[in-house]
């Protein structure tokens, strides 16, 4: 028997919002790679999927939709925001969120692979990545504590995502072909 069908939708979304909100902002997480700005979008997101819950058909996945509405989130996030994200474009955002929506393997096996990923860089890039995202700063003020130029750092990070991508995306491909 579907669980939608108890009369009580909310008792319903809870249950699969507990499951699968970890994905959820780790896929928003992902095309933003900004911790705030993460933030501020799985908010909005949670609110269009509770009023939008009636609209999911029992038995489909949740996570996906749920990462469809995110995905037109994080869009009208980043056209307001333009200035602080700017290596991040609608390209990009499309490209990884099209690969994420597609992933049918656990959010715990694509985190270890990030994270092997991660343990790949060299020492200064995993510094600069880990102080980026751990500090919860922006890239400009990130610059004016090490005392770089703040384009040096942009473009720095540009950069390293865009090798965690590629390693990332390996890596999947290695475990999807072995």
């Amino acid at each position: 028997m579907d669980p939608r069908h108890n009369n009580n939708p909310g008792e319903e979304f809870a249950r699969l919002f507990a499951r699968h909100q970890r994905r959820v902002y780790s896929y928003i997480f992902s095309l933003l790679g900004d911790w705030a700005a993460a933030e501020d979008v799985f908010q909005d997101t949670c609110v269009v999927m509770w009023t939008k819950f009636a609209d999911f058909q029992p038995g489909s996945d949740f996570a996906g939709w749920a990462c469809r509405i995110a995905r037109f989130k994080v869009l009208k996030y980043r056209r307001q925001c333009k200035r602080r994200l700017p290596f991040v474009g609608e390209q990009f955002i499309e490209t990884v969120a099209a690969a994420r929506e597609s992933e049918k393997g656990d959010l715990n096996d694509w985190t270890a692979v990030l994270t092997d990923c991660i343990e790949k860089l060299t020492p200064k890039d995993r510094r600069l990545i880990v102080k980026r995202y751990s500090e919860d700063c922006t890239i400009k003020e990130l610059a004016e504590k090490l005392g770089l130029p703040s384009n040096t750092v942009y473009k720095a990070i540009g950069r390293i995502r865009k090798g965690l991508l590629d390693c990332v995306e390996k890596a999947t491909a290695r475990e999807e072909h072995p």
